[in-house]
Formats: structure tokens, C-alpha cells, sequence
């Protein structure tokens, strides 16, 4: 029997990570020479980088570095570097595909 002083303790539903990531929540677009690249917010600091019609990668902010994922699928892409800047991670991305 539980008494009313002691606490409940219930667990929160498992989300997997990677359902979280699918809805943007803000995007923006850079031109480049083959096309608009666009960039989605995903939660915080992390952006999925890409075409309309296809994910190049991901970059993720993890302190003052930006981690460059290279691939469609954040769960599985590949780190390709680290930049400072976010726009010399876009750049490293988008030379990459």
C-alpha cells in the first residue's frame, strides 16, 4: 500500500531520437551555384542541409564547434569535420556532394 507522502514514480514514454528530428521546426535556403541548398532547424542545434528532393547531411552544433554529418540518415551519417563558423559547415557539406 503506498501512502500519500511517499512519491509516484512513472516513466515517460520512450521517443526514439530520431522521430523527434523528422518535424523541422524552421528552415532557410542558400544559393549556390547548383542549386538551393536548404536548411532546416531540426530541435536544438541541429540542422538537416539539403535539396528539395534529397538529405546531404546534417550539421550539429556541440558548443562553439559545428559537427559536419555527411549522409541522409542522422542516425547513421558520417562525421566529415568540424568548423567554428556554421556557414564554413554548409560550405564543407555542400563541397562534399
Amino acid at each position: 500500500m503506498t501512502s500519500i507522502l511517499e512519491p509516484v514514480r512513472t516513466r515517460a514514454p520512450r521517443v526514439r531520437r530520431q522521430d523527434v528530428r523528422e518535424e523541422a521546426q524552421s528552415s532557410a535556403a542558400w544559393s549556390t551555384p547548383e542549386g538551393e541548398l536548404l536548411v532546416e532547424k531540426l530541435e536544438t542545434g541541429v540542422y538537416r542541409l539539403g535539396t528539395s528532393g534529397s538529405v546531404r547531411g546534417y550539421v550539429e552544433q556541440a558548443g562553439k564547434v559545428h559537427v559536419v554529418l555527411h549522409g541522409p540518415v542522422y542516425a547513421t551519417a558520417v562525421e566529415v569535420g568540424q568548423k567554428l563558423d556554421f556557414d564554413e559547415a554548409v560550405e564543407l557539406l555542400r563541397e562534399l556532394s
